[in-house]
């Protein structure tokens, strides 16, 4: 599983903004106009932050992002970058510490190489979360969870479900590398997510799950789609698709069995004895009669309880 929007509501709100240095008002203006293009939902919390505490945003002149890192864009002839950590300090920007709360996620915030402020961010739970990933473990599958937040964020969310395992901090390359490594060990991976992000893990993953409430790239990514976007959905995906290779098993068992019962009739093999031959009408009959029951069983598939 992915974590933001998948195992979380994906509508995170701004806890807490530590800034470093500078006014803070003219900080979130800043930082929040630079993320006004942007649909991650990290960004769209901190804009929404801005417009609940009435400040007014400028339209940024230039606008670049970094999938899975952050954002870069020209706001008031200021650079402002918004994004992990990591990804500033690998554009030599030194952090301040004392980033506030330990808890959620946070972006970091630097106006022209120069970092101002720690904005912290928290999702909440999906409510049936919990639930699901216990479902997976009676059914005896392992449920792990995949990403690009904190360590924080995600051991947060990881003691609340109850997950095997899960890693965080990982840009969408890790993500496959991650899923690569599990599939390397002989185990066959789902993984379902619903941001841009997610997109290279869904397509490595042998069945890849989009939420239909996910972003469009990940939709065409995914080869199965939950168009509710509940993840409620891979239970039920789940339990339909061994329904329905039941069903396939069933039609080859009764299929088999019927013609190699009656092609040997319909051949003559009981001419010799008997003197019976079958009709060629009635051959066609019979021949009919068996696709119609493979139809007809599959067709109760419609009617599955899920």
């Amino acid at each position: 599983f992915d974590k933001t929007g998948t195992l979380t509501e994906g509508r995170p709100e701004v806890t807490e903004i530590v800034t470093h240095e500078g006014d803070a008002t003219q900080i979130i203006r800043l930082a929040a106009s630079a993320e006004s293009p942007s649909e991650h939902p990290l960004g769209r919390a901190l804009v929404e932050k801005a417009g609940a505490l009435g400040i007014e945003l400028a339209q940024p002149e230039s606008f670049n992002t970094l999938t899975g890192r952050g954002i870069t864009a020209e706001v008031d002839g200021k650079t402002v970058s918004v994004g992990r950590r990591d990804w500033l300090e690998s554009m030599g920007i030194g952090l301040n510490v004392g980033s506030g709360n330990e808890s959620g996620a946070s972006l970091e915030v630097a106006l022209d190489g120069t970092h101002v402020a720690t904005v912290q961010v928290k999702d909440k739970l999906k409510e049936n979360a919990v639930s699901v990933i216990s479902s997976l473990h009676q059914q005896g599958l392992d449920s792990w969870m995949l990403t690009g937040d904190s360590e924080s964020a995600a051991e947060e969310v990881a003691e609340l479900t109850g997950l095997n395992g899960w890693r965080a901090g990982l840009l969408p390359e890790e993500k496959v590398a991650e899923i690569k490594r599990l599939q390397g060990e002989g185990r066959k991976v789902a993984f379902v997510g619903d941001g841009i992000n997610d997109a290279p893990a869904l397509t490595q993953a042998d069945v890849g799950i989009a939420l239909g409430t996910g972003t469009d790239v990940a939709q065409e990514a995914g080869d199965l789609l939950l168009v509710s976007g509940d993840i409620e959905g891979v239970l039920k995906a789940r339990k339909l698709s061994q329904k329905t290779l039941k069903t396939i098993r069933g039609n080859f068992f009764w299929a088999f069995g019927y013609n190699a019962a009656l092609i040997p009739v319909a051949a003559g093999a009981f001419y010799v004895v008997t003197g019976m031959m079958l009709n060629p009408a009635l051959a066609a009959l019979a021949m009919s009669l068996s696709s119609l029951f493979v139809v007809g069983n599959s067709l109760r598939l419609k009617r599955a309880q899920l």
